[in-house]
């Protein structure tokens, strides 16, 4: 999908998350705000590891990933497989999250320290564009849209 930024696929596929977000906006109730943001920008990623699975598989992005495990035990293995992350509870960083969050994602989030990336167990390989952390000249700008209703 990234290194296509420019075929028809990818202008249809803009198209569909424009029709969603006005779908978001029109749900969102009174006095809300309704921010959307794309998810590249100037970071250097200069080396990636892959993620162990630990419990379940790690879900997430390049730079933060998600696991459904004991805090202690994920920083034990990462710090064993030599892995520079940090590693919290999520309500450490967010506060009282929502159940249902924990429940799709996971209640310890482990965020790669800089210039670091992560590959996923599932994964062959992971390309420089597209990485969520490239600075080609196309992932450098960040949309960032802002609704109040």
């Amino acid at each position: 999908m990234h290194k296509n930024y420019r075929n028809e696929s990818f202008r249809i596929e803009k198209k569909f998350l424009e029709f969603f977000i006005k779908f978001l906006y029109k749900k969102i109730p009174k006095n809300s705000y309704l921010v959307v943001t794309s998810d590249h920008g100037q970071t250097l990623v200069k080396k990636r590891y892959r993620l162990p699975i630990i419990n379940t598989f790690p879900v997430g992005g390049s730079r933060v990933a998600f696991y459904k495990s004991e805090k202690e035990k994920v920083e034990r293995i990462l710090r064993s497989k030599r892995i520079p992350a940090k590693v919290y509870e999520i309500d450490e960083i967010y506060g009282k999250v929502n159940k249902r969050c924990i429940d799709n994602f996971g209640n310890v989030i482990v965020i790669a320290k800089e210039n670091i990336g992560f590959i996923y167990p599932f994964e062959k390989s992971k390309e420089d564009i597209g990485a969520h952390g490239g600075i080609s000249k196309e992932e450098m700008y960040v949309n960032v849209y802002i609704g109040k209703k």
